[in-house]
């Protein structure tokens, strides 16, 4: 499967998706969507892909002027589309590849002291609450002071102990946006 990159300097260039029932790619409307909302933190910003698939939305947040995108995958398949598209678009040297479960490599990347401007998360839809509220734990973590950590989910998570500022509904999935305030 493949998709087309929607705007900026890669614009219409073709990237890899996997093949596989265990990865769902965000749509480009969907992606259109959520950089119309975030293009005003985008510029030079570091990007964070969490069950980042293809990468497509990581590749998106640099061909729209992120300065750097990390990208955490466990998939085989998917990995491999992620380095054969970042090749493809000499993108090596403005990203990184977490080849781990997601907690591992958030935990990782808090040992480390890394911070992200922006976080995009797409878990499978499967994925436990608990589990989900402790990745957007560990990814609030990890966003810089007046971050925003989006989480895409196929419901709307009501009874989740985690508050957003904003949730949108978006098609068929929630657009649910946190931001790590001042102080």
């Amino acid at each position: 499967m493949k998709l087309r990159v929607i705007a900026g300097q890669f614009k219409g260039q073709l990237i890899l998706a996997p093949d596989n029932v265990s990865t769902r790619p965000t749509t480009g409307r969907f992606r259109e969507s959520f950089f119309n909302i975030c293009q005003t933190t985008l510029k030079e910003s570091s990007f964070l892909d969490i069950f980042a698939g293809s990468g497509a939305m990581g590749i998106e947040a640099l061909s729209r002027g992120a300065a750097f995108a990390t990208f955490i995958e466990s998939d085989k398949k998917a990995l491999s589309c992620i380095k054969k598209n970042l090749f493809s678009l000499s993108l090596q040297s403005q990203s990184r590849i977490y080849p781990l479960d997601v907690l591992k490599a958030l935990r990782q990347l808090e040992k480390k002291k890394e911070m992200f401007t922006l976080i995009y998360c797409d878990p499978p839809y499967s994925l436990s609450l608990d589990t989900l509220k402790e990745v957007v734990e560990k990814g609030l973590n990890t966003l810089e002071e007046e971050g925003r950590f989006f989480l895409e989910f196929g419901q709307d998570l009501k009874d989740f102990s985690i508050i957003p500022k904003t949730v949108r509904k978006m098609g068929k999935s929630y657009l649910l946006e946190f931001v790590k305030e001042k102080g």
